[in-house]
Formats: structure tokens, C-alpha cells, sequence
């Protein structure tokens, strides 16, 4: 594991390009994370593990079968609607990335609620995604020092 502090600056560099939150799945292996990292408001968390909202997110579906970047616009297959209440919940814009193999899959989704993310700030998330793969890649969880950094900022931590 890379140095914890170096991890959290990158984490607050996503939550500056991304005001509005994220959510960040790391290592998964068959459906299942090695731990989350999240950044959105708390309203839309409820709502979402309440509805169980991840068994049809149009960005969860993406970031699982694909390598890469989509705005979240371009995700046209959302029957439930996951898109239309994130929006409603001030989630109005974003962005999927997804980084490694289909066997270890890292990926996050990225919200705006002013913009649609320009094409350097998804290719800047992106990288940072691929950073934090990479430097968290031996960790099944996140050291206890880097836990404690992230208790001074927004983003919460889960382990699955």
C-alpha cells in the first residue's frame, strides 16, 4: 500500500472535480468489492441502499462489463430510472470509469450537478482511478492510518 496521505489527496481531488460526490468500488471480484469509498450526499445514499438502487444502476452495470470512460448520458438503458431519481437528488450529471480486467475490476461514478464533466476532467478522474488501483491493489482494506484521514473529510469508507 502506498502512502495513506497520498491516497487521500487523491481522493480530494476527485471530490474537487466532482462537487456533487462519487462512489468508488475497488477490486472487485466476482460482485464483490474489496472495500467502497463514497462521497455523496447522504440523502442520496439513503435512498439508494433503501431501494437497493446497485442491483439495476445503469453505472454499476457499466463499470462491471466495461474498460474505460461514459458519461452518464450516454447510458441509455436505464429502465428503473436510477439516473432520473439521481438527478432528482441533485446528481444531475456525471460520469463511469472503470479501470482493470475482468477479473479485478476497479470503477467509480463521478456526479456534477452544475455541467456535464469535461473531457480532461474525465480523463483526470480516470487517472486517479487508475492511481488508486494501482496503490491499493495488495490492500484487501484500507490501513488504519489512511482510514483515520479520511474521517476529516467527507468521504466515508466501507468494507463489503
Amino acid at each position: 500500500m502506498k502512502n495513506p496521505r497520498l491516497i487521500t489527496d487523491m481522493l480530494v481531488r476527485a471530490s474537487e472535480i466532482a462537487p456533487a460526490g462519487y462512489a468508488l468500488a475497488f477490486h472487485v471480484d466476482q460482485m464483490r468489492p474489496s472495500f467502497l469509498l463514497h462521497a455523496y450526499p447522504e440523502a442520496w445514499t439513503t435512498i439508494y441502499a433503501r431501494k437497493a438502487l446497485v442491483m439495476v444502476d445503469p453505472v454499476v452495470a457499466w463499470g462491471l462489463s466495461q474498460e474505460g470512460v461514459c458519461r452518464w448520458s450516454d447510458l441509455t438503458e436505464d429502465p428503473s430510472g436510477v439516473m432520473a431519481l439521481a438527478s432528482e437528488n441533485g446528481l444531475k450529471f456525471g460520469c463511469v470509469c472503470s479501470v482493470g480486467t475482468a477479473e479485478l475490476r476497479t470503477f467509480g461514478g463521478f456526479a456534477r450537478s452544475d455541467r456535464e464533466f469535461t473531457i480532461d476532467e474525465i480523463e483526470e478522474l480516470s487517472a486517479i482511478l487508475s492511481e488508486l488501483q494501482v496503490a491499493t491493489l495488495t490492500a484487501k482494506d484500507l490501513p488504519e492510518e489512511a482510514k483515520q484521514e479520511l474521517l476529516g473529510t467527507t468521504i466515508r469508507y466501507s468494507k463489503v
